[in-house]
């Protein structure tokens, strides 16, 4: 009779760990033109002031 064969399980190869550290992004900073548009939009500034604003900004 012929000898079983080997019934050892292997277990499954753990995945290789990240060779490069992730590089942080760096934050971007609104523009004054993005934080005017937040102000009007949420109604912290007149239009009149947004227009002004917004002339200042264009310069």
């Amino acid at each position: 009779m012929a000898a079983p064969a080997s019934t050892a399980a292997t277990a499954p190869m753990a995945a290789a760990a990240p060779t490069a550290t992730p590089t942080a992004v760096p934050a971007q900073r609104p523009s004054a033109l993005d934080i005017l548009n937040e102000r009007y939009a949420r109604g912290e500034i007149t239009k009149a002031q947004y227009d002004e604003m917004k002339r200042d900004i264009a310069g």
